[in-house]
């Protein structure tokens, strides 16, 4: 697929060497693959390579392997590792900067085991794709969105609905690495959708919702948006990871970055782990004053005072 150029006669290598003289680099590095879809807003970039393959029928990993990727799309999502942003720009057209939002920033939290869970089931530690139903509905190409991948994102914060992470017919959990069905099906849809079901072809987006009471919203909508806010923060480059990123400070300044750096994720693990265990319903309207809600509000008061 992602080939040399084929050789060329002596006319064409004449006239190469006439414009090599003019310093120019007109030469194409790559063979371009057409077909590619465009990169939605806030897409994951499993979302937009399943796209891919559906789109130009190239199987999922011949995908991968034109753009160097070793790893599976789910670790891309995460920053896990390094892309060559030129060369996938340039076999597939898309603008770098578009790339760049395709995933997290490389070596953030989410690529380390110990924060696995924040993007995977908690029982089988697969990956974690879910999807809001009335956003799959509203799109005019179907897509998941970057933030849908993490499990302290339960609510849809535009429809006020909470996520679901598999078809409400046949059970299954979405997973994007398995598009097989989507392409056997093609001839009962005129382009293959992350809208269906790849096991059963069932439509997503009608899958049933339940509307929270607005108690509940406002509290789940909180949590998550402070969890994502405290997560963010370790994206952050003055937040070493190592200390050898940091080895000009003093001693004193390395501890000072390694405790801070090391309550901001104890912070995260635990709140984290706190939401994920919480239930939508009537219980949690009613939390009384030794649940989480007190300890919430206090961290609260103690990140404003800070």
């Amino acid at each position: 697929m992602v080939k040399p150029l084929p050789p060329i006669g002596e006319l064409e290598s004449k006239a190469i060497r006439e414009l090599e003289k003019l310093g120019g680099n007109w030469l194409p590095q790559y063979e371009r693959i057409y077909g590619m879809p465009s990169i939605e807003k806030c897409e994951s970039f499993s979302s937009w390579v399943a796209r891919a393959s559906l789109a130009t029928e190239i199987p999922l990993n011949e995908l991968m392997g034109a753009m160097r990727i070793a790893q599976p799309p789910h670790s891309v999502d995460l920053g896990v590792i390094h892309l060559d942003l030129e060369r996938i720009s340039g076999i597939t057209g898309a603008n770098i900067d578009s790339l760049l939002h395709l995933n997290f920033p490389e070596g953030s939290i989410l690529s380390e085991s110990k924060f696995s869970f924040l993007s995977t089931h908690q029982l089988t530690e697969k990956p974690l794709y879910q999807f809001c139903p009335y956003c799959l509905q509203a799109d005019a190409t179907p897509y998941l969105r970057s933030s849908w991948r993490l499990s302290i994102t339960r609510i849809c914060p535009m429809h006020k609905v909470e996520l679901r992470d598999c078809c409400h017919q046949c059970k299954k959990k979405v997973n994007l690495s398995h598009l097989r069905k989507m392409r056997d099906f093609r001839g009962f849809f005129r382009i293959p959708s992350l809208l269906f079901c790849n096991f059963c072809m069932t439509n997503l987006a009608s899958a049933p919702t339940q509307a929270l009471r607005d108690n509940i919203l406002t509290k789940a909508l909180d949590h998550q948006a402070v969890i994502d806010e405290l997560i963010k923060k370790t994206f952050n480059h003055e937040i070493p990871i190592e200390i050898s990123s940091y080895s000009n400070k003093t001693f004193e300044e390395r501890q000072e970055v390694l405790i801070s750096n090391r309550v901001l994720r104890n912070r995260i693990k635990k709140l984290s782990n706190v939401y994920l265990e919480l239930e939508f319903d009537e219980r949690m309207a009613k939390l009384g004053s030794t649940d989480i809600v007190t300890f919430w509000d206090n961290f609260l008061d103690r990140e404003k005072s800070r």
